[in-house]
């Protein structure tokens, strides 16, 4: 009920100031929590256009086009975000995990040892490139890399 009544004070937001960003955002989250995927979809692309150079906007877009396994749309749209901020890790993880996903490896490897460059910590990553590496036939690099998930995974 909260989230109806959040959509609807929202699109009186909208209709009074069209350019109320905060208001799209909001609309937007309550339509996709409700399961409402295409019209959230659509208010993120409202939101995308009065905002273009919003990296966030465009991984958040990356991220529901994946779940929906639009591959090559969330594909598109993760690039747009790094290419905004490339510092945003967990969308070039994202984005590696869809290349793994895809068979491209070697794509997949170079996502994540961009995010590995930035966030070594991420022992999942690690895990991640093991997983890869080893896919690849490259075990000695996969053993180093598990064996940095598995000690970083041991930190408290």
């Amino acid at each position: 009920m909260r989230k109806s009544c959040c959509i609807q004070i929202c699109r009186q937001l909208i209709e009074q100031e069209p350019e109320q960003v905060e208001a799209y955002g909001l609309m937007a989250r309550a339509l996709y929590h409700q399961g409402e995927i295409a019209p959230a979809l659509a208010v993120y692309e409202q939101l995308r256009k009065l905002q273009p150079e919003d990296p966030d906007i465009y991984g958040i877009l990356g991220d529901i086009y994946a779940e929906q396994e639009q591959w090559d749309t969330a594909i598109e749209y993760y690039q747009t975000a790094v290419q905004l901020n490339p510092k945003l890790t967990s969308v070039q993880e994202a984005l590696g995990d869809i290349w793994s996903h895809q068979g491209q490896c070697r794509k997949a490897i170079a996502c994540y040892q961009q995010v590995l460059e930035r966030s070594p910590e991420l022992w999942e990553v690690h895990h991640k490139l093991g997983d890869v590496l080893w896919q690849q036939g490259e075990l000695e690099a996969a053993v180093g890399a598990y064996r940095q998930a598995a000690e970083l995974s041991q930190v408290p």
